[in-house]
C-alpha cells in the first residue's frame, strides 16, 4: 500500500512539476491531497530564496504560486496556502520590473487574508511580511497605499509582536522600523534581544547562520548610530 502510495505521488509530482507556468491553466491534479500542494508550495519557496539566478528565482517562485493555487483549488481559503502563495508572491516580486503594482497588491492582499483568518500563523508572519511592504517598499506614488509608509510599517511590527513577541524575525523588524525612524538606542534594544533569542527559533528560521550574522551588522550600526546621537 505504501509503494502503491508513493509510485502515485511521484507519477503526479512528475506530470504537475515539469515547466509549469503561472498563467497556464490551472486543474487540479487527481488523488493529490492538500497538503501535497501546500508541501510542493512550500519546496518551492525555500528553493526560490535560495537561487541566486534571478530567472530561475521567478520560475521557481512562480511554480510555488501554481502548487498553491492547485492547492485552494482544493481546499478553498486554506490559510497555510494562501500563506506560502503569498509568500511565493513576494519572492517572485524580486524579480519584477513591470507590473510591480498589481502583484504587490495581490502579495499584500494574501498576507490580510490570513490576518483575518488566522493572524497566528508562522508567529505572525502575514504582520511581519506586509510590515516589510511598508518598510523596504520606494517612496512612489505608483506604488498606491503600499509605498513605504515608517508609521505603517511600525503598526504591523507592532502587531507581530503581539503575536510572537519573542520571535527574532519580528523584533529584527521592529528594530529597523526603529532605526529608519532614528530611534537607535530603540534599535539597539530590538536588535540585541533579537540575537538572544535567536537560537530559540533556530527549527523555524531560514538561514540561522545568515540571521546571526544579519543581525549582528544591524545592531553594530544601530550602536555606532546611539553613540553618535548622545
Amino acid at each position: 500500500m505504501r509503494i502503491n502510495k508513493l509510485l502515485c505521488f511521484l507519477i503526479l509530482f512528475f506530470i504537475c512539476s515539469p515547466n509549469v507556468n503561472a498563467k497556464t491553466k490551472q486543474q487540479v491534479c487527481p488523488l493529490t491531497e492538500e497538503k501535497d500542494y501546500l508541501q510542493l508550495t512550500i519546496q518551492r519557496s525555500e528553493q526560490a530564496k535560495k537561487a541566486i539566478e534571478l530567472r530561475e528565482k521567478a520560475k521557481l517562485a512562480n511554480q510555488g504560486i501554481y502548487f498553491a493555487n492547485l492547492c485552494l483549488e482544493k481546499t478553498p481559503n486554506s490559510t497555510p496556502c494562501v500563506y506560502y502563495r503569498g509568500v511565493n508572491r513576494g519572492i517572485e516580486l524580486e524579480t519584477r520590473t513591470f507590473k510591480v503594482k498589481m502583484n504587490l497588491r495581490r502579495m499584500v492582499n494574501d498576507f490580510l487574508h490570513v490576518i483575518h483568518t488566522n493572524d497566528q500563523y508562522d508567529f505572525g508572519g502575514a504582520y511581519l511580511a506586509i510590515g516589510y511592504v511598508y518598510l523596504k517598499s520606494p517612496s512612489l506614488p505608483v506604488l498606491g497605499k503600499f509605498k513605504r509608509d515608517l508609521n505603517k510599517a511600525q503598526e504591523f511590527a507592532e502587531k507581530a509582536l503581539e503575536v510572537s513577541v519573542n520571535h527574532p524575525y519580528n523584533l529584527k523588524l521592529a528594530g529597523e522600523v526603529a532605526y529608519k525612524k532614528k530611534n537607535y538606542k530603540e534599535a539597539t534594544v530590538y536588535f540585541k534581544s533579537a540575537l538572544r533569542f535567536l537560537s530559540s527559533y533556530k527549527a523555524n528560521l531560514d538561514d540561522y547562520d545568515n540571521d546571526k550574522r544579519v543581525l549582528k551588522k544591524l545592531l553594530k550600526k544601530a550602536k555606532k548610530k546611539a553613540r553618535r546621537a548622545t
